[in-house]
């Protein structure tokens, strides 16, 4: 019989439930419970040096440029670009799942992942050469492949990107 306190096998993820519904697209995104900024930049490098050569998918500069825009005025700019700001999301979600440990009823960042997965989940305008979308399809689906959610992931890729490079000239 195990402990109270015991941490569930990282590898058993029957316990860990990652839903989320769709956003319109007349919907604001929430920006409320965020963190701060000088903490997600250390969630930003944690990120980075974690995933090593898969941390490429995001282009840093933009991704950095951007986020002091974020932090200027959070609504406007997570209205603007509902892709940036799944993509922060994701990095946020990434970041706690590498600095916290597991809880017994959850798995840190999960509450990021889903609020990323709300606006990216229906389909939505996706501008032309749209770089952006194509970097956050791909850390949704990475994140959802590092839960062992392969199908979802699969799905994300394939559905996502092919409507992303057929709006490309």
């Amino acid at each position: 019989m195990p402990e109270a306190d015991f941490s569930p096998d990282p590898w058993y993820l029957d316990t860990f439930n990652l839903s989320w519904s769709p956003l319109g697209l007349n919907e604001q995104p929430s920006v409320e419970n965020l963190p701060t900024h000088d903490y997600v930049i250390f969630l930003v490098n944690t990120v980075k040096y974690h995933l090593g050569s898969f941390s490429e998918i995001i282009n840093h500069d933009a991704f950095l440029e951007r986020l002091e825009r974020f932090y200027e005025n959070p609504a406007a700019e997570a209205n603007r670009s509902r892709f940036w700001y799944a993509q922060y999301l994701l990095v946020l979600a990434f970041g706690e799942a590498f600095t916290l440990m597991v809880s017994p009823t959850s798995l840190p960042g999960t509450e990021y992942a889903s609020r990323a997965l709300s606006l990216i989940s229906t389909i939505v305008t996706i501008d032309r050469n749209s770089l952006v979308a194509i970097e956050t399809f791909c850390l949704a689906a990475l994140y959802l492949q590092s839960l062992d959610l392969r199908l979802m992931a699969f799905q994300m890729v394939s559905r996502d990107c092919i409507l992303v490079f057929s709006n490309c000239d």
